[in-house]
């Protein structure tokens, strides 16, 4: 194990090393769905292990995250994907919107009334260990928050900003 602060380690770097020439077999074969969405995950995986090496203070959840129109249930791996941020309607997520053509007001291409679920698996950096960990989240609707499968936190707040305590995450694995 390399000290706080200390560079990536050699197992780090050949997993990111094998994550870029998986990516790039995926990218010339012209591979879709499923691969690409696979060496993504993995690039981004090795990726998040060599930045838990460098002293930060924050982490940028934006990004591709998995998403389902609908509720979580623990252990669901969602499939489907979006980028954040950005909305549903951005993302083409919903039912197309018949009225469309209006253009005397703003109306979302595509609508949806109900429980939407994203997730994303991230990599704490080693130097949070035991220290508080916060996940702010902007103008969200009723929220859940999963860590490792276990609910940790709920609030119905309605369009405005969120802030969770996620203090305990572990360095170590992806959580």
């Amino acid at each position: 194990e390399s000290a706080e602060g200390a560079g990536p380690t050699e197992e780090q770097l050949k997993a990111f090393s094998n994550a870029i020439e998986n990516a790039a077999s995926v990218m010339d074969a012209a591979q879709e769905g499923r691969a690409v969405h696979d060496a993504y995950k993995q690039l981004t995986a090795a990726v998040e292990r060599i930045e838990g090496k460098i002293n930060r203070s924050e982490i940028s959840l934006a990004g591709v995250w998995g998403f389902k129109m609908g509720a979580f249930s623990s252990g669901e791996t969602l499939e489907d994907t979006v980028r954040l941020p950005g909305t549903m309607d951005e993302n083409q997520k919903g039912n197309i919107n018949n009225n469309y053509t209006d253009k005397t007001r703003l109306t979302p291409r595509y609508t949806y009334v109900g429980k939407a679920s994203y997730q994303k698996e991230i990599v704490v950096p080693d130097n949070w260990a035991g220290k508080k960990v916060t996940l702010a989240l902007e103008r969200t609707r009723k929220t859940k928050v999963w860590l490792n499968d276990i609910l940790v936190v709920e609030s119905d707040a309605l369009g405005v900003a969120q802030t969770f305590d996620l203090t305990g995450l572990d360095p170590t694995v992806q959580n």
